[in-house]
């Protein structure tokens, strides 16, 4: 499907009249039939699926971690990612559309974005001009807690706003990836038009994607508050200001660590890193399932051999 010849005025239209594509995206299946969807396009690409997954730790990790004491502060590795983000963004929305239609996925189309790095930067920077816009709600809020924490939960009700901008635009890489040919402006906007009735769609997409890293991540932050609680009262340390508080859990991080042993401590790097890189690759196969099942388009069976 070409944007520009078919729906290039329905996208100009949906500028002036946000209401006449409420139905024309909107995505019956649940996040079980797309996740599935997922795990088909992965089946007998896995290697490949995973091989890929690791490029953008290595372009954007290994880099940023030798950058990083050679500068003061942290500012030449953020500069660094932001360059590299928007272009390795495109490149692996390319990748995860062809493992999807079954168009012979290739590891150089991770670099594909960096063919086109202006249109990626200016994309990747109008995008997170956004996002950061509607995330400034959030702002005072982040100020008070840090001011008074009993105001910490107020935070992520402030948050919603520049989370919806987030799912918002989060399908304009795609559409670019699949439609080169068009601006960033329009990018944008059929991506407005395509998440105006699935927002919830794609939220509890990602929530079920990441349901299991999220339990390990609320249970390993619930062990080492625990044990900040008993250490604070080992110590003495009272919880009545915020002070007190955050070095309690200070404590109680240095003594989780130090109870671990190192190899095990390696071991259990290992297996998480191993798991967000399968994460990353099921995540990616998802997400472009959700692309294409938005636009109505079934994923395309391998020809038989």
């Amino acid at each position: 499907m070409n944007f520009r010849d078919e729906n290039y005025i329905i996208v100009c239209i949906y500028e002036f009249k946000p209401g006449y594509l409420m139905d024309q995206y909107a995505i019956m299946e649940n996040s079980s039939s797309i996740r599935k969807l997922g795990r088909g396009a992965l089946r007998g690409k896995r290697k490949l699926a995973l091989a890929a997954a690791l490029v953008p730790f290595a372009v954007v990790v290994a880099p940023t971690v030798v950058l990083l004491p050679l500068l003061p502060g942290a500012c030449a590795s953020l500069a660094y990612c932001l360059l590299v983000f928007g272009p390795l963004e495109l490149g692996y929305s390319a990748f995860a559309l062809s493992l999807y239609d079954n168009k012979e996925p290739k590891i150089g189309q991770l670099f594909h974005g960096f063919a086109e790095y202006r249109k990626a930067m200016k994309l990747f920077a109008v995008r997170c001009f956004y996002i950061c816009v509607w995330s400034l709600v959030a702002a005072p809020g982040i100020a008070l807690a840090f001011i008074e924490p009993s105001f910490f939960p107020f935070v992520f009700l402030l948050s919603v706003p520049g989370a919806m901008a987030f799912v918002r635009y989060s399908q304009s890489f795609f559409i670019l990836a699949d439609n080169p040919e068009m601006g960033m402006r329009e990018c944008i906007s059929l991506s407005k038009a395509m998440m105006a009735e699935n927002k919830a769609k794609y939220a509890l997409l990602l929530l079920s994607l990441t349901r299991w890293l999220l339990l390990a991540v609320a249970a390993a932050v619930a062990a080492a508050l625990s044990v900040a609680v008993s250490k604070a009262a080992e110590l003495g340390i009272g919880s009545g200001t915020a002070d007190s508080l955050w070095h309690a859990v200070l404590l109680g991080a240095k003594a989780a660590f130090g109870l671990v042993p190192l190899p095990v401590s390696l071991l259990a790097a290992a297996a998480a890193f191993a798991g967000c890189i399968a994460l990353v690759a099921y995540m990616n196969a998802s997400l472009a399932a959700f692309y294409r099942t938005a636009l109505g388009k079934p994923r395309q069976r391998r020809p038989m051999s």
